[in-house]
């Protein structure tokens, strides 16, 4: 998790990669996931240097298998319906879970979120139970709410800069959720 904290760090004070999805299903495969058969929570816990890391939950609520779209997912951060500004970049491929490209009846998958610096308002410790929402948007235009869960925002750990950092990884396997 420290590793993940100082990549986080490192991209906030300099470089980083945009993120991009592409995607439809695999001869053979499930149809595609639809919003409708689909819900979502987002979790984020604290963690190093004062970033907030966990993940958007999705579950099939269908009783049919889909599948889901490739590549990765882009994600807005909203609060009274509003989008706070971050700026986007991917997870480090090490710290994804495998790749799931299928959802079964029930079964959920992970969307790894890392959040860091963030200058703006509300500021850490000046609400609780801070509840934004994540607006999860895949290639082809599956979108899906997940509300969130997470504490506080992340620190303001460099001011001088102070845009905030979004990481998004790939949906992958959801192992502990």
């Amino acid at each position: 998790m420290a590793s993940l904290g100082l990549s986080v760090y490192a991209l906030v004070i300099g470089g980083g990669a945009s993120s991009t999805t592409t995607g439809s299903p695999r001869a053979g495969a499930p149809p595609l996931c639809r919003a409708a058969q689909l819900s979502a929570t987002a979790e984020l816990n604290g963690a190093a240097f004062g970033t907030m890391e966990g993940g958007a939950i999705v579950t099939n609520t269908a009783g049919s298998p889909c599948s889901l779209p490739s590549g990765r997912p882009r994600v807005d951060i909203l609060w009274h319906g509003r989008v706070l500004p971050t700026r986007e970049t991917t997870e480090p491929a090490s710290g994804e879970p495998p790749p799931v490209r299928m959802l079964g009846p029930s079964s959920k998958a992970v969307i790894p979120l890392n959040w860091a610096n963030w200058c703006g308002k509300p500021r850490q410790g000046t609400v609780s139970g801070f509840r934004p929402t994540f607006e999860v948007r895949f290639a082809g235009g599956l979108r899906i709410d997940a509300p969130g869960s997470v504490a506080t925002p992340p620190l303001c750990i460099s001011p001088q800069r102070p845009t905030s950092v979004l990481a998004v990884g790939r949906l992958g396997k959801a192992v502990g959720f």
